[in-house]
């Protein structure tokens, strides 16, 4: 019993102990932290350098993924159904659901050109590219905007041409536009939540371009007019 008095004792007075201690501290804003400009900077520096790191790490997840998506979407087919050659458009539109494609049967074998962007947003610079018998896709990255970035890729009809827009990701809205006197559809994400789209088709050459990326429609619109064919393709 005495042990039991004994404890609610010190327990009461190590509450008002405490009570006491928290009391006597003044109040936040009574003690303003004083550090020299030269802390200031560096901590500032730090944050900076942090931001930019961390934008970075994530604009290359989301530019590989759409290098990757692009890469496989650009994959030639072989042409199994015998009755597409002997269509009478030279391309097909198909739709199915979220999944818009783009099928350019091929009429005759033909090598795959170079086309060259002759105009790029202020910055930006070649990152990444990849080159196969068909295909080829070039990825691009301002560095000092440490955000964004797009890549711009095209194909040859090699058997079957396919490329596939998927808006399964977001919230876009669909336009037929005119690149330099060729068909193309533009896919702008409403909310900025996924890159927007750009496809068209040569058919002369019989070639389906592309290019995905976190640029303004209108950024995007400029570049695809700018493409032109290399000195050695022409």
């Amino acid at each position: 019993m005495t042990e039991n008095i004994h404890s609610k004792g010190l327990k009461t007075a190590a509450a008002a102990l405490r009570q006491a201690m928290l009391a006597a501290l003044p109040e936040p804003e009574d003690c303003p932290g004083d550090f020299s400009p030269a802390f200031e900077e560096k901590i500032r520096d730090l944050q900076k350098s942090h931001a930019r790191k961390t934008a970075r790490r994530q604009t290359f997840r989301r530019l590989a993924a759409a290098v990757l998506a692009v890469v496989i979407a650009l994959s030639a087919l072989a042409l199994s159904n015998p009755q597409a050659r002997a269509a009478v458009f030279s391309w097909v539109r198909k739709v199915f659901g979220y999944r818009t494609t783009y099928v350019l049967p091929e009429k005759e074998h033909m090598a795959l050109p170079e086309y060259v962007p002759q105009w790029l947003p202020e910055g930006f610079e070649v990152v990444f590219s990849s080159e196969m018998e068909h295909s080829r896709v070039t990825a691009y990255f301002n560095p000092e905007q440490g955000y964004g970035g797009f890549d711009f890729g095209y194909q040859v009809a090699t058997g079957e041409a396919r490329v596939t827009a998927d808006t399964s990701g977001g919230d876009y809205t669909q336009e037929i536009v005119s690149v330099n006197g060729m068909y193309g559809e533009l896919f702008v994400e409403k909310n900025g939540a996924a890159g927007n789209m750009l496809i068209w088709i040569d058919e002369p050459r019989q070639v389906i371009l592309t290019l995905y990326g976190f640029l303004s429609p209108q950024d995007m619109m400029h570049i695809a007019q700018s493409v032109k064919l290399s000195d050695s393709t022409n």
